[in-house]
């Protein structure tokens, strides 16, 4: 549920900038991540997350990992620290190339899938559902909700479904000032302009979207799909600022 002139900019983003999009440090753009650097921070997210994880007893099993909307693998490489496989899913063909390139010899693989793709892989067969910085990026409400639906369809009995998703974003307003830049970038593109020239010597970016639902919303359609809402954490981003949500939640039956 990505549109087509979204999904043709994370496929740009693949190729420009893959490391900065994936992970959008201020000063960090033009190819300016230290890949060590760029690899810990992944680290020290999932192990937070894992440490959360350890204390609400879920999940019960450590086998399958599923990292959805994996970019390169900065968190599915991660991952294989706590799981025996682990599984990046991404929407872009240049992210998922570029995963399996960066992660050669990590026990993990990288398939192309949007979140409409869900269905193809099999339902109650994943230990560890996790999505972070992903669910933003949907067209609308609706788009974030059917997603969630098909990432808990994924989770196994007494497995866990993490997943985070801003509950407040800044202004329309102040919005549109700050995507002058990813606007002129659409319109040159249309025109036929490489990408290359537009990012490199123009400075103008590929759109990245943001939305965000309130997290009562979120929590009340995991309940009405058959989930238990084990805990939320919030955290404060700066850029915006962002309010932000991460959800941990497991089948009700289990």
């Amino acid at each position: 549920m990505v549109d087509r002139r979204q999904a043709d900019a994370w496929q740009d983003w693949g190729v420009l900038d893959p490391l900065w999009s994936n992970l959008t440090n201020e000063g960090r753009d033009h190819g300016a991540w230290d890949l060590t650097e760029f690899w810990k921070l992944g680290e020290k997210e999932i192990a937070g997350v894992m440490s959360t994880t350890d204390r609400i007893g879920y999940p019960q099993a450590r086998e399958e990992a599923f990292d959805f909307g994996c970019g390169v693998g900065r968190l599915t490489r991660a991952l294989t620290a706590y799981f025996d496989r682990c599984t990046g899913v991404d929407g872009a063909e240049s992210m998922v190339r570029l995963a399996t390139e960066l992660n050669r010899g990590w026990p993990c693989r990288f398939v192309r899938a949007r979140d409409s793709d869900l269905v193809r892989f099999p339902g109650h067969s994943m230990d560890f559902v996790y999505s972070s910085f992903v669910l933003q990026h949907l067209r609308d409400e609706v788009a974030v909700l059917s997603a969630i639906d098909g990432l808990a369809h994924l989770v196994r009995p007494s497995g866990l479904l993490v997943f985070q998703l801003p509950t407040s974003v800044p202004s329309r307003t102040l919005r549109g000032r700050l995507a002058l830049r990813t606007r002129a970038y659409k319109a040159l593109r249309r025109l036929g302009i490489s990408p290359r020239v537009l990012y490199e010597r123009m400075r103008l970016r590929p759109p990245i979207t943001m939305l965000a639902v309130p997290s009562d919303d979120v929590c009340t359609h995991l309940r009405s799909t058959g989930l238990r809402v084990l805990q939320v954490t919030t955290e404060t981003f700066e850029v915006g600022p962002v309010e932000s949500a991460t959800y941990f939640a497991t089948p009700a039956d289990a």
